[in-house]
């Protein structure tokens, strides 16, 4: 098998069999698909496995969280490569057939991961430098510009993404991985129930000296928080928890300190 798209759900029946469709029709490798769903109320299960009969289900007793769910579904996964997908995303015609070959081309390549478009085709901002204090501070703003309608930034990131570029994360709501990799990195931090699980995997695959790669050539859409919609300030909780974890696998005592400083200024 070339190739085992995994997507994790959690409530959200009719993004997901959007997204299950959208690789169906729009890839060509070799490919199995895999749903792991997080202990959904919606019906999520019974729609796929009605709609998509190819498609694997798997049904989780509890909502594990975004990197735990993974982890359990690549244990019954057999592809080369792993696609980890958002159900809030939806694949343009050949972008996963695009990503293979990329991975083929570069073989120091071991993350990679597709741009990203919102719905009406704006440029989504998913990849960047690895977390540090300063980052945060540029991270923010480049975010708040962003949110507050700032479309000539928009047009200078996409231009600087127009090309084949090395970054430090890419996000996991579409993230590829060499399977061998993914083993050896133990997969994902299950203790980061969601938020920076994709930034950790890339930190510790960077650390074996691996590239994290994007892929102008092939593009997603991303209806941005359709994953997580309504979830509000416990999901703000969950979001400092991991990023809390991450500075203190990664960054030391004193940024672990001076991001508690931050977090607790920035409420």
């Amino acid at each position: 098998m070339v190739l085992s798209v995994i997507i994790v759900s959690y409530n959200t029946r009719e993004l997901l069999g959007r997204c299950v469709h959208s690789v169906i029709a729009g890839t060509g490798v070799t490919h199995e698909i895999i749903v792991a769903d997080n202990a959904s109320n919606d019906g999520s299960s019974d729609h796929i496995r009605a709609r998509f009969p190819g498609v694997r289900v798997m049904e989780l007793g509890s909502n594990l969280g975004f990197g735990a769910a993974n982890n359990a579904a690549v244990k019954i996964s057999s592809g080369e490569l792993l696609m980890f997908l958002n159900s809030d995303t939806e694949i343009r015609p050949h972008a996963l057939d695009r990503m293979v070959a990329f991975f083929h081309e570069h073989p120091q390549a071991g993350i990679a991961a597709p741009n990203v478009v919102y719905p009406d085709g704006r440029f989504q901002l998913a990849a960047g430098a690895l977390p540090g204090l300063l980052q945060e501070f540029r991270d923010r703003r480049i975010h708040q510009r962003l949110n507050a309608g700032d479309e000539a930034l928009r047009a200078r990131l996409r231009e600087q993404y127009r090309r084949p570029r090395q970054v430090g994360w890419v996000t996991g709501g579409c993230l590829m991985i060499r399977r061998s990799l993914f083993i050896q990195l133990n997969g994902f931090d299950e203790e980061m129930f969601m938020y920076f699980e994709d930034k950790d995997l890339c930190k510790r695959a960077l650390d074996r000296r691996w590239q994290v790669m994007t892929v102008p050539d092939a593009e997603i859409i991303h209806v941005l928080g359709g994953s997580s919609a309504g979830a509000g300030g416990r999901l703000r909780a969950v979001y400092r928890r991991s990023q809390r974890r991450y500075y203190q696998k990664h960054l030391g005592w004193l940024s672990y300190k001076g991001l508690l400083l931050y977090q607790a200024v920035s409420q």
